[in-house]
């Protein structure tokens, strides 16, 4: 399934995101010169990766009889080193409210594996650009 978004400059920093069916604003940290008006890139990234794994386990969970009242994915972002080993280190944390065991929670944790996001920018995708005059 093919999913597109397109991205404008509203002013400043802001941004209009729209997709087939929602739009809304992102925008760079008042600290930065942005005006805060929404979240910032790398936000959108954390939530993606964030949201997606909470469907992904949430579904797979059920199908394999794994039952928890409640999930939480905590999802941080940083960057680590410096130069050429600059890299964006991601830590998700799992949190759930439930009965379950040692056991069962390591199969919660291998589920989380199939995000798609994650696997994604795991490596996982082919970038192309190409810059086009309107």
């Amino acid at each position: 399934m093919k999913t597109s978004v397109t991205c404008t400059t509203v002013e400043n920093y802001q941004i209009q995101v729209r997709t087939a069916d929602h739009a809304w604003i992102v925008d760079e940290p008042t600290r930065i010169g942005g005006d805060g008006l929404g979240p910032n890139p790398f936000d959108l990234l954390l939530a993606s990766i964030g949201s997606c794994m909470l469907v992904t386990v949430t579904y797979h969970a059920s199908e394999a009889g794994l039952p928890f009242e409640r999930l939480w994915v905590d999802v941080a972002g940083e960057w680590r080193g410096e130069g050429d080993d600059e890299k964006y280190h991601v830590t998700i944390t799992l949190r759930l409210r439930g009965d379950l065991d040692a056991d069962a929670l390591e199969k919660l944790r291998a589920l989380s594996a199939r995000c798609p996001v994650k696997k994604l920018l795991e490596g996982n995708a082919v970038f192309e650009t190409r810059v086009q005059q309107v």
